[in-house]
């Protein structure tokens, strides 16, 4: 937790400089006018922080593309893969 802290991060450029993970994940969610709720506080309490994923799966339950927050470490966090990246694994489920 300590090296997340001390991590600035600015995913895609959306804030004004990097910040450390936790205070970028908090303005991420302000600027997305994000509304926590008690269960949001209680499941942060039990998995924060945990990375997030997408995934195309096709009708076979195969799992054809996907992308994992972070890959290449703490510096990766609020990353995530751009439209084209996207649209190209979409073109792989059948």
């Amino acid at each position: 937790m300590e090296e997340m802290a001390a991590t600035r991060i600015n995913p895609h450029g959306m804030l004004s400089e990097p910040l450390p993970i936790p205070e970028a994940a908090a303005a991420a969610a302000r600027l997305d006018g994000y509304q926590e709720t008690a269960t949001d506080r209680s499941d942060m309490e039990k998995q924060w922080p945990q990375l997030k994923g997408q995934f195309f799966i096709d009708r076979d339950c195969v799992v054809r593309w996907g992308s994992i927050e972070a890959q290449e470490g703490l510096s990766g966090v609020g990353k995530f893969p751009s439209l084209d990246e996207i649209m190209k694994g979409a073109r792989t489920v059948t």
